[in-house]
């Protein structure tokens, strides 16, 4: 096994040793008084596990980054924010088109939001508060603007009802009438973008 792919870290703390894989990088986390011996054991121990977990680490599904619906290497992706940290980068482009979108979709239906966010979440698309806040996910920003489109109306229709009745849903497709189109785009592309917003995070 290649030292290079060992860390180790000693912790007063700890009593028991634990081991860890990001980024192909082995984290190995012992009391602070193991010895080389012991550190060496351990990893004998574990080899077969930490052998299986690299290789699955290593056929990864993700081959290529997407930006707005855009393909692009994941060279080139590294290339978008350089030397800044991906997620804020990220953050900042979808908040960037969103909240215009917002101010042009509330005016044409005549609502108001009063706070527009972006959030690392995984388990929905936008939401909307009881007190007039919309936040939306990190996600969208793999999306093409066509169906971000359909999330932004889609949670301002809520600024009005706080559900999904019939009224909701004629409110919404009165702005967006391909409704099923957007929900089966993000349907069929939940792991995708999930897989995506994990690598953004390893960044």
């Amino acid at each position: 096994m290649q030292n290079s792919l060992i860390k180790v870290r000693r912790y007063r703390k700890i009593r028991a040793s634990k081991i860890t894989i990001k980024n192909n990088q082995i984290i190995l986390s012992v009391p602070f008084y193991a010895t080389q011996k012991d550190i060496q054991e351990i990893l004998e121990e574990h080899k077969e596990w930490i052998k299986q977990t690299l290789n699955k680490t290593k056929k990864s599904p993700l081959q290529f980054f997407v930006l707005f619906g855009e393909q692009y290497d994941l060279h080139q992706a590294k290339a978008l924010w350089k030397e800044k940290n991906a997620y804020a980068y990220l953050q900042k482009k979808l908040l960037d088109y969103i909240f215009p979108k917002v101010q042009e979709y509330s005016h044409l239906m005549g609502l108001e939001a009063r706070k527009v966010s972006i959030r690392k979440t995984q388990s929905q698309w936008g939401s909307c508060s009881s007190k007039k806040n919309l936040s939306f996910s990190i996600m969208l920003v793999f999306a093409p603007y066509k169906y971000i489109d359909y999330v932004v109306i889609h949670e301002i229709a809520h600024l009005k009802y706080l559900n999904h009745s019939r009224d909701f849903w004629d409110l919404v497709s009165a702005y967006y009438p391909e409704i099923s189109k957007a929900r089966n785009f993000f349907k069929s592309h939940l792991k995708e973008f999930v897989s995506l917003l994990e690598w953004v995070i390893e960044q």
